[in-house]
């Protein structure tokens, strides 16, 4: 997982073992964040499970952490 997406972990996303979160400081750029991911999985041969994927969510567990949608004051 490290070498497929090492230019996106610790940017637009968080990697352990085999789950994976797309994160987006702007709801509006989360479209931009994910394009681009379903190709390498193609290239590399990998599948999602899709009872595991969620798209489009503020918030839930990951890894047994909150991750919870944070707004900033963009003034």
């Amino acid at each position: 997982m490290d070498r497929v997406f090492h230019d996106l972990l610790g940017k637009t996303m968080e990697v352990y073992v085999d789950n994976m979160v797309v994160k987006s400081v702007k709801a509006d750029q989360h479209v931009a964040d994910l394009e681009g991911v379903p190709a390498r999985f193609r290239r590399h041969d990998m599948r999602l499970n899709p009872k595991k994927c969620f798209f489009g969510v503020g918030g839930g567990k990951f890894l047994e952490f909150m991750i919870t949608q944070r707004y900033r004051d963009q003034s």
